[in-house]
């Protein structure tokens, strides 16, 4: 089960800017990740968080380190076992659990044995930003 990893910094820029109490930002920077196996492709992203010493960088960095287990085969038990929960290992799940439906010709959801998912309350964080904006 020959697989390759690829993972690479993207950046989103946003419509208008988020402002919280820690800043202002004008873009979502993720970390992407891409795991192919034949024909199939699997695709997951992470969102490193400074808060949790993550960077991009680092994120990569762990990846990195990873990408021969992931590329000889390893499951998602293993790579748990291998990587911390952080950005890095999110974004490779995401990816492992991506390509596991497409080989299996199901979604992720029926892989996992839960409903197909619909509309969920949520929250929703409101950026500071001036009346009119």
């Amino acid at each position: 089960m020959l697989r390759t990893l690829t993972a690479r910094h993207d950046r989103f820029l946003l419509n208008a800017p988020f402002r919280i109490a820690r800043g202002v930002r004008m873009e979502a920077d993720v970390v992407t990740v891409t795991i192919r196996q034949g024909d199939h492709v699997g695709r997951g992203e992470g969102v490193p968080i400074t808060r949790y010493n993550e960077t991009i960088e680092s994120s990569l960095a762990a990846i990195a380190e990873v990408a021969p287990l992931i590329e000889a085969g390893c499951t998602r038990a293993e790579l748990a076992a291998a990587m911390p929960a952080n950005a890095a290992r999110t974004a490779v799940d995401n990816a492992l659990w991506d390509l596991e439906a497409r080989l299996a010709g199901t979604t992720v959801a029926a892989l996992a044995g839960v409903a197909e998912p619909g509309p969920v309350p949520t929250a929703i964080t409101i950026s500071i930003d001036t009346p009119e904006g």
